[in-house]
């Protein structure tokens, strides 16, 4: 017993070096491009935040977060940071109206999309816990008029197989955009996601390329990645 509790506490302490070395890495290719504003959509309960605190970024972080818990918890947590602003809840996407919300066991797991097979066996704690209907809009749509007091912009995506539909609703906005960092599947985790391919495509195509990778889900279950992280900046 004693051995298992020294070799999990390990594995634990390795997942939050890996975590930690992802963090710095991301803050110093901020720090490199000169970004002033981050704008965090699918912010959850303020994790991407408190790594860019945690780590030095001390400009601006708007964040977006449709899940009515997570939102106030937000709230309550950005209230002691001036530079740290929550905007109205409400989901992002390509279209505007009103949507579904499937709220997952896990919060950070909550998606517009339905959960694959292969999800729910890899996570099982995608299940959904309780459904919200919430607001949808497009990023360029709500930003339209703030974008241009904000220098230099990163848009930061975290929308669970929603991803793709959140940057096809920024397009607007993608020419004042400095970079983007956005999760990418390996495989189908949700039903009618975009995988790795057709959103490194389209980034490409919008003159991005990437500057950092980084692996942020494998299934022992599965025996295979799910999921990437992408850290993509404009082309000088």
């Amino acid at each position: 017993m004693a051995l298992f509790k020294k070799l999990f506490s390990r594995n634990r302490n390795f997942k939050r070096l890996k975590r930690e070395a992802a963090a710095s890495r991301f803050v110093a290719i901020l720090e490199q491009n000169r970004i002033d504003t981050v704008i965090d959509v699918g912010a959850n309960t303020g994790q991407t935040a408190a790594e860019l605190r945690a780590f030095g970024f001390v400009g601006r972080i708007i964040s977006y977060e449709p899940i009515g818990e997570c939102h106030a918890e937000l709230v309550v947590k950005s209230a002691s940071d001036p530079n740290w602003s929550i905007a109205e809840r409400c989901a992002l996407g390509d279209k505007g109206g009103t949507i579904e919300l499937l709220v997952s066991e896990g919060s950070s797991l909550s998606s517009v999309r339905t959960p694959t097979e292969a999800m729910s066996q890899a996570l099982p704690k995608v299940r959904a816990a309780s459904h919200e209907t919430v607001p949808i809009h497009r990023l360029d749509t709500v930003m339209k008029k703030e974008i241009a007091s904000l220098g230099r912009v990163f848009l930061k995506i975290d929308a669970q197989g929603h991803d793709m539909a959140v940057l096809r609703g920024a397009e607007g906005l993608m020419k004042r955009l400095a970079g983007v960092k956005i999760e990418m599947s390996l495989l189908p985790l949700y039903e009618g996601e975009s995988l790795y391919l057709d959103i490194l495509t389209y980034l490409h195509k919008k003159g991005f390329t990437p500057h950092l990778l980084v692996d942020v889900g494998y299934s022992k279950k599965l025996v295979r990645q799910l999921q990437i992280d992408g850290v993509f900046m404009r082309d000088a």
